[in-house]
């Protein structure tokens, strides 16, 4: 068992990693990166959505890409019953993962799929991470993946002006932030994927245990 503490100072990872099973650190830098990199083997394994909760939903599209600059950048969408009333409302999911790792089908997808028995679309994005891109590039994912779901909501019969933005940890920052921002050219790229104009203002915003400094500023 790991526990690790990350910093990303100039681009370098440093890590206090701590062998709980045998109680000492792992003093070697060489061991840490290996310990780092088994860790990001398991992470998604473990938290891998179950596939039962992916089969009872029978309309579903995966890896529908928003932008063509990175692999990352997919989302699955996710709809429900045709029995519900169209447009659906839609409820757009950033993954945690300390915006260094996590993906859109995790096990934290659970709840937020519950959405779908209440008439919601859930859209579930990848935004690019920490390893590939550097701040505000998942920012920058967000708001494109608004400007992709107004282009295309005929299509997929989505009401984007019911839209909520909901996160957990890093992704709730991240959504958090694209609520703030909302219509604030300095802090969304247009050049990239459905390009002008700015993506849509959320209607509410749902943030998991991000991480935020709560201090007014004067």
């Amino acid at each position: 068992v790991l526990t690790l503490r990350q910093a990303f100072p100039n681009d370098r990872m440093l890590c206090t990693c701590w062998d709980a099973e045998n109680g000492q650190t792992l003093g070697s830098a060489v061991r840490c990166r290996e310990a780092i990199e088994e860790m990001k083997r398991l992470v998604p394994i473990a938290w891998a959505l179950p596939k039962a909760f992916e089969d009872a939903v029978e309309r579903k599209i995966f890896e529908v890409a928003y932008d063509h600059q990175s692999a990352g950048q997919v989302m699955d969408i996710w709809l429900p019953d045709e029995a519900c009333s169209a447009p659906y409302p839609v409820i757009v999911y950033a993954h945690g993962g300390g915006w260094s790792h996590g993906w859109q089908r995790g096990n934290d997808l659970i709840p937020v799929l519950s959405g779908l028995d209440r008439g919601y679309a859930v859209v579930s994005i990848q935004y690019r991470l920490s390893g590939e891109a550097r701040f505000p590039a998942a920012l920058y994912d967000i708001k494109a993946v608004l400007r992709w779901l107004r282009a295309h909501a005929e299509e997929y019969q989505l009401d984007v002006k019911k839209l909520c933005l909901w996160g957990a940890s890093a992704g709730a920052w991240l959504v958090a932030m694209a609520a703030l921002t909302a219509e604030n050219p300095a802090l969304e790229d247009v050049t990239h994927g459905i390009c002008a104009p700015l993506a849509p203002a959320p209607r509410a915003v749902v943030s998991w245990c991000g991480p935020y400094d709560m201090v007014p500023t004067t």
